[in-house]
């Protein structure tokens, strides 16, 4: 009997030890109909944090006033439910038929996707030019990194880092008139 415990004793001091934890990735399928949206507000840990992932467009819906849309990023927790957030800093991808863009398309199930930063200061929206213009196709990597400051993204090949004053952080997204797929979604804090 003696021999049994000091045979466990190895496991039992193994299991005690503290181990740092690490977030479990998740997949978040967000699709809604034409000129709807959906929402979603993730909670953060303290301090630094990063958000991993990919994100894809999966679906385009008909749309009359709001084009397919899908936005991640950190945002000023809004003090109200349905209140939107004064501060953010993502990106956000703008999909729609190619054929809108240039009338020589034919093929109405040729898509595109225009891959933008996304912020907004003082709840104003901040214009961005298009990081870049692509087929819809694969899932598009993205790296989010909130410090005490700023945020740096590093998005499809590109980076930027924002100023920002967002001190009560939660993460945001938001999808609109089609079907996004992310996937190895994380938030882990970092510092």
């Amino acid at each position: 009997m003696k021999s049994a415990a000091l045979a466990l004793l190895p496991v039992f001091l193994l299991t005690a030890l503290p181990v740092q934890a690490k977030a479990s990735a998740i997949s978040y399928d967000c699709d809604t109909r034409g000129d709807h949206f959906s929402e979603l507000l993730l909670p953060v840990p303290d301090g630094s944090v990063t958000v991993t992932g990919k994100v894809q467009v999966r679906d385009l819906a008909e749309f009359k006033k709001y084009a397919p849309l899908v936005r991640i990023g950190f945002a000023q927790s809004a003090g109200n439910p349905g209140e939107a957030p004064v501060d953010i800093a993502g990106i956000k991808i703008t999909a729609m038929p190619a054929k809108l863009v240039d009338k020589s398309i034919k093929d109405p199930k040729l898509a595109i996707q225009l891959l933008q930063w996304d912020e907004f200061a003082g709840g104003k929206e901040v214009e961005s030019e298009p990081i870049n213009v692509l087929p819809v196709g694969e899932a598009l990597p993205f790296s989010l990194r909130l410090t005490g400051t700023s945020v740096s993204i590093n998005f499809a090949g590109s980076k930027r880092t924002f100023a920002t004053e967002i001190n009560s952080p939660v993460v945001r997204v938001i999808c609109s008139t089609g079907e996004f797929l992310f996937t190895d979604l994380s938030i882990s804090s970092t510092g």
